[in-house]
């Protein structure tokens, strides 16, 4: 979840960033308010796709052998984690929704049952961003 992306609709009051770390990491129990279990979908990303080491290696070779501009590369592994991340939202096998989640979800596919999906937002929300476009003064072979 990149930085900015603003105010839930449906909060009004939390960011989109805050409602992603809430369902990561889980919220305790509150007065009326039975918290949020933990519905690891980042850490499970990268726990079942293993090989972004592998990828980060890789590329680290390209570089050095000046066969990649590390813009480039950077850039195709975070296309993939954050397809890979939206794919976990989708499909993770986490803790069911409580009945009463259940019953306030608006969410318009009609599976009220499906934990971190209710209007989509976070899911569209998941993206990359590289924290400055590398100026890459390396030549690379043709």
């Amino acid at each position: 979840v990149i930085k900015g992306t603003g105010v839930h609709a449906k909060s009004r009051l939390a960011t989109i960033a805050e409602i992603a770390w809430w369902n990561e990491f889980g919220t305790r129990p509150r007065l009326h308010n039975p918290g949020i279990p933990e519905r690891p979908f980042l850490r499970w990303t990268w726990r079942d796709k293993g090989y972004y080491r592998q990828h980060m290696r890789q590329l680290l070779h390209r570089i050095m052998t000046l066969r990649e501009k590390p813009d480039h590369g950077l850039k195709l592994i975070g296309a993939e984690a954050a397809r890979d991340v939206r794919n976990m939202i989708t499909k993770g096998a986490f803790v069911p929704n409580a009945e009463s989640t259940i019953r306030n979800k608006s969410t318009r596919s009609g599976r009220k049952e499906k934990p971190l999906i209710d209007t989509g937002l976070l899911r569209r929300s998941i993206s990359y961003q590289l924290s400055h476009e590398m100026e890459s003064r390396i030549p690379v072979k043709s």
